[in-house]
């Protein structure tokens, strides 16, 4: 009876002794487990944290362009950053240099267009009503045209002022108006459209 008995205490610690190696090792298999899951935890914890930037360098290369607010020299907080752009309004310095004609006397240029000489006169008012004559009773000729006078000095007769009336821009157009007048028995020969333009406002000296 004692033998049965001492067996049957064996067989019971033997069984015993087999569950707890079995919940031991399921005890393992948790704590490996959680341990795993707990260092996935804080990997994702850790890219969570990670900025853009270095994400996008331990991925692959970056080909953006580097904006000047992640700048280092920007990043400092002494030095003050721009949210929004801002518009800049272009001034204009008060010592702005002025370049001045070195020639001395002035420069005469010559005009690129055509005109025709009508008449010539000693006076600016007899030019101003000599014009305004000539195109009263040809309008469809002189009507459109703008008038001038050029000063010329005609040896041994004094100074004249040339009527001329313009511009054309070819002297074909000059010959052709030229030739309209001549046919009406009035004086005219193409000219270039130089001088100054003639004021149809009589002036208070006149």
């Amino acid at each position: 009876m004692e033998i049965a008995s001492l067996e049957a205490e064996v067989a019971r610690l033997k069984s015993q002794n087999a569950r707890l190696a079995n919940e031991v090792l399921a005890l393992k298999r948790e704590k490996d487990r959680i341990a795993a899951a707990s260092e996935q935890a804080q990997e994702e914890a850790d890219e969570a944290q990670t900025p853009p930037e270095e994400m996008n360098e331990r991925s692959e290369p970056s080909t953006a362009v580097v904006d000047d607010a992640a700048s280092p020299a920007l990043a400092r907080s002494d030095v003050p950053v721009q949210n929004s752009p801002r518009l800049v309004q272009p001034t204009f310095a008060s010592n702005e240099t002025v370049f001045e004609n070195e020639a001395e006397g002035e420069i005469r240029t010559h005009s690129v267009l055509f005109g025709v000489h009508l008449a010539s006169y000693r006076r600016i008012e007899e030019a101003r009503t000599g014009w305004r004559q000539l195109q009263r009773e040809n309008p469809d000729e002189l009507g459109l045209l703008e008038p001038r006078v050029e000063g010329v000095d005609v040896e041994n007769k004094g100074h004249f002022l040339r009527l001329i009336g313009g511009g054309f821009s070819s002297k074909g157009k000059a010959e052709a108006l030229c030739m309209q007048l001549k046919a009406k028995d009035m004086f005219c020969s193409v000219a270039s459209f130089e001088g100054e333009r003639l004021s149809l406002a009589e002036s208070d000296n006149s």
